[in-house]
């Protein structure tokens, strides 16, 4: 149900009145949205209308290699890097991949562009590259039939993008083995930096890049209901661009696809009135 649309000029938003859940309405059919993403879309400097066929700009993969340095921290602390099988989608241009190599870990990599792509093949060596449009993320078609130790969404956030977040979450649980773990990051929509290099002139204003509009009680709700374990959920203080970001580790169960109950121990997060003032006052 929706309580009420936000329009402005990129587009309408709509609040969930039952869970919160800020989402694009209408939303984009899969066609549309990979027109935009491929002919439109700016927002990564791997997309074809900043990097053309070739590789992205060299600030972009220095900001890439600190992003890289935090996931690994976050990820050593939770497991053995070496020997494990690691999905890293979202990939960008495949500094986290190519440091879970160094690690000693079998990576392959999912990227939506293909000059992210040509860098992490030209330049990093990667050879499990692998290009989704954002469409076809929902299904993971990886043309290899093998389970993962890990997978990772943690060089950008992905849910975001998605027209089904919880179809994603899902197919990640399948290609998990029994004990694995999800790693992701998400951007808190209703706490932003305030940074000023960042410029935002609205929290919301990111236009058909965007389906959804997540914070850390719908970022929970959708893990816990695609049937994972959660371990942690929460705003992290060391990662920060013009949003704070959401830490996720997830775990698939010992015993495999679990019936989904959504423990009523999960934070509901403010109500959907709650969150049209915040909307209002951002």
């Amino acid at each position: 149900p929706v309580a009420e649309a936000f329009a402005h000029h990129r587009g309408q938003l709509a609040v969930c009145s039952s869970c919160g859940l800020i989402y694009a309405s209408p939303r984009e059919s899969e066609d549309s949205l990979d027109t935009f993403n491929e002919e439109i879309f700016d927002g990564d400097a791997g997309t074809r209308i900043r990097a053309g066929s070739g590789f992205p700009d060299p600030e972009y993969v220095v900001f890439q290699e600190h992003l890289a340095n935090w996931s690994l921290k976050f990820m050593q602390r939770n497991i053995e890097i070496k020997g494990k099988r690691i999905l890293d989608v979202r990939c960008q241009s495949g500094a986290l991949s190519a440091a879970l190599k160094v690690e000693g870990a079998e990576v392959f990599s999912v990227d939506p562009f293909e000059a992210n792509l040509n860098y992490c093949k030209q330049k990093r060596d990667l050879s499990n590259v692998f290009r989704l449009p954002f469409s076809r993320f929902t299904d993971l078609p990886i043309p290899i039939n093998v389970q993962f130790d890990a997978v990772t969404a943690l060089m950008d956030h992905v849910l975001s993008h998605l027209l089904s977040p919880r179809k994603f979450l899902r197919r990640v649980l399948e290609l998990l083995k029994p004990g694995g773990y999800l790693f992701l990051v998400e951007k808190d929509v209703l706490s932003p930096s305030w940074a000023s290099e960042f410029n935002i002139q609205f929290v919301l204003d990111s236009g058909r890049s965007h389906q959804h509009h997540l914070a850390p009680h719908t970022v929970a709700r959708y893990v816990v209901a695609a049937g994972f374990e959660l371990k942690e959920c929460e705003v992290d203080n060391e990662r920060m661009t013009a949003y704070r970001q959401i830490r996720v580790l997830a775990r698939k169960p010992e015993g495999g696809l679990a019936p989904v109950r959504i423990s009523q121990m999960l934070d509901r997060g403010p109500t959907a009135e709650a969150i049209q003032r915040r909307l209002r006052w951002l």
